[in-house]
């Protein structure tokens, strides 16, 4: 008697236990679905529609177990856009902010060919020449090292970040390693004339960039014709880092 208690409390145990599961399925299935998409010109409206509808698509799942790699296989098309965040807002409801991938960098290989990313370095195509396709303007060109490319790219949206702009002020960004102190500085080429670069660029980075800032702010238009910004830490610390203009020897 006792044993069939037993079996008849597990059997019972077993069928809560399942319709607790299906429950939570039912109640955790993606009923609403909010896309919202920030754009810069109508390059990527097809593949903001097929992305559209493929999100659309996931209602019904289960939105507890939905994962970044499932949203982001929603997003295609010609690669014009990316997922840009999102959020699970439960019992139903999952929200994704899209955005058109910008044109930002170029990088010239052996053969004289570009390879074009955008602004957070995520490759786009391969093109014979240096423009952008969305305004026939000279992407960053970047000349770097392939074990420096990530930071080189940190580093220009720091640019960007400090001096509200970077492809309309920077024509080429060089990371180079310093013989001397065996670290990499970086120089950005500016358009104006100015060459600005900081010494072992990783290391206090918004500190480093801030002094830049600071300095080329400051400077005559006739003094942004040409000549250094120069940034380095004199110090252990960042109360060390310093940074001057060098004026060209005409």
């Amino acid at each position: 008697m006792n044993y069939l208690r037993k079996v008849v409390a597990l059997i019972l145990s077993l069928v809560f236990c399942a319709a607790l599961i299906v429950g939570a399925g039912v109640a955790l299935s993606i009923k609403n679905v909010n896309v919202e998409y920030i754009y810069y010109t109508t390059g990527g409206d097809e593949d903001y529609a097929y992305s559209t509808k493929q999100l659309n698509a996931l209602k019904g799942t289960n939105l507890l177990f939905l994962s970044e790699d499932d949203i982001a296989r929603c997003v295609g098309g010609k690669g014009m856009i990316c997922v840009a965040s999102y959020e699970k807002v439960f019992p139903c409801t999952l929200n994704v902010v899209l955005k058109e991938r910008r044109e930002t960098f170029a990088r010239q290989n052996e053969n004289g060919l570009y390879a074009v990313y955008d602004e957070d370095g995520t490759f786009i195509r391969g093109s014979a020449q240096n423009i952008n396709e969305i305004d026939n303007c000279p992407n960053v060109l970047l000349d770097v090292p392939d074990d420096q490319f990530d930071q080189a790219v940190k580093s220009s949206l720091l640019f960007k970040k400090f001096f509200g702009s970077l492809r309309d002020m920077v024509k080429k960004v060089t990371v180079a390693k310093d013989l001397i102190t065996d670290c990499y500085n970086i120089t950005f080429s500016l358009y104006c004339g100015v060459e600005i670069s900081i010494s072992d660029f990783t290391v206090y980075s918004e500190e480093k960039m801030s002094s830049c800032y600071r300095v080329f702010s400051s400077l005559s238009d006739e003094n942004k014709l040409r000549g250094w910004v120069m940034c380095v830490c004199t110090g252990n610390d960042v109360s060390g880092v310093y940074a001057e203009y060098i004026s060209a020897v005409s």
